[in-house]
């Protein structure tokens, strides 16, 4: 059966195997071993099963945790968060927590900070709970 056949990939890492599917699609039926006389059905299910572990691996590698991050006024300028963020064309504010799903519907989505080393997203807060949002500034 095509599943039980020894891969010859098993050593190869996730990268190295997305880096040769990205190169030659054609030469995937080339890691099993096999002869050219199996069936198309038995490459098919392979392949699935190929398509299966390089989703899966995909999926983990692009999630990002969410977390808030404690901050006050004086963070937003001694970091620079403030000013690249008017640079991008960002008008900020500060939201309390029940106004925020209000906020949102107008146009003012929850600004989040990124940690791409981490893959982390962080929620702006201050001590009291507020929020940071942010919505592009009107031209004039």
């Amino acid at each position: 059966m095509a599943l039980d056949r020894k891969r010859r990939y098993a050593g190869a890492t996730s990268e190295e195997l997305i880096r040769c599917l990205r190169h030659n699609l054609i030469a995937l039926p080339l890691y099993f071993e096999g002869t050219p006389n199996d069936s198309t059905e038995n490459y098919m299910i392979e392949w699935l099963g190929i398509a299966y572990e390089f989703a899966k691996d995909l999926k983990d590698a692009l999630q990002w945790e969410e977390q808030e991050k404690s901050v006050d006024r004086d963070w937003l300028d001694k970091s620079g968060f403030a000013k690249q963020m008017a640079a991008s064309g960002i008008d900020l504010y500060w939201s309390r927590p029940d106004n925020i799903a209000t906020r949102e519907l107008d146009g003012w989505p929850v600004v989040l900070e990124l940690d791409r080393g981490k893959r982390v997203r962080y929620r702006l807060v201050r001590y009291d709970g507020t929020t940071l949002i942010g919505k592009p500034a009107k031209s004039a």
